[in-house]
């Protein structure tokens, strides 16, 4: 007999509760706020009330096992803090994309597998461990990295190293240099322009995507062709 509050399952797993249920396993819900009680008066019993009927059972079981629980990490917080990376409403940390990039964290070059992720089956946990791997090697076979063109750059002259961009930096790309300037780490930036955006001093810039750039592609987009209405 399975004492539950929840199941959840998912794919073929499914089938391991249909042939539990066919060799005569009982499954009992148990109410919100009404878990089952255990006593060793007598022998081991263990009170429990089912959700469908609303009757109380008193059941004497030869072993009593218990599932443990998962739940995220209790310092994923600050973790996630150093490595400025995104949590889930639940407390595991947010995948970049999950189908495109699904073992990769929003920063490059940081990864998560099995229950940094969220619950997972064992099987499920070394495929998602392979995979960091694999991305992990692509990067650490290369001698050289390539990275995006699109990528912010500061003017040193009106920078005051106030220090702003560093603070709202989601990939840490942003650092004060020994001259007590604002320097953007290319390998880091992600080209999403939120230092370009809250620069107090207006001293940084998007590459590829400066004014005269942007004025000029709106031109052509608002210019009309002649030949349309």
């Amino acid at each position: 007999m399975v004492l539950y509050r929840d199941i959840r399952t998912y794919g073929f797993r499914e089938v391991y509760y249909q042939q539990a249920r066919e060799a005569g396993v009982l499954f009992v819900r148990f109410p919100e706020g009404k878990e089952p009680q255990v006593s060793d008066a007598g022998g081991l019993q263990v009170k429990v009330t089912d959700a469908g009927t609303g009757r109380e059972l008193i059941l004497q079981p030869d072993w009593l096992v218990l599932s443990t629980g998962i739940a995220p990490g209790a310092d994923n917080p600050v973790f996630s803090g150093l490595m400025r990376t995104t949590l889930t409403a639940d407390g595991f940390f947010l995948e970049a994309h999950p189908k495109l990039r699904p073992v990769d964290l929003a920063n490059e070059g940081e990864f998560l597998a099995g229950l940094a992720h969220s619950p997972r089956f064992i099987d499920e946990t070394i495929a998602q461990a392979k995979a960091v791997a694999g991305r992990a090697a692509t990067v650490l076979s290369r001698a050289f990295l390539d990275i995006a063109g699109q990528v912010a750059k500061v003017d040193p002259t009106n920078c005051v190293a106030c220090a702003t961009c560093v603070k709202v930096c989601p990939y840490g790309a942003p650092m004060i240099n020994d001259l007590h300037k604002a320097e953007i780490q290319g390998a880091k930036c992600m080209g999403c322009g939120s230092c370009t955006a809250a620069c107090p001093a207006h001293t940084i810039t998007l590459q590829h995507q400066e004014c005269n750039q942007m004025t000029a592609m709106l031109d052509e987009l608002l210019v009309s062709d002649g030949g349309a209405p």
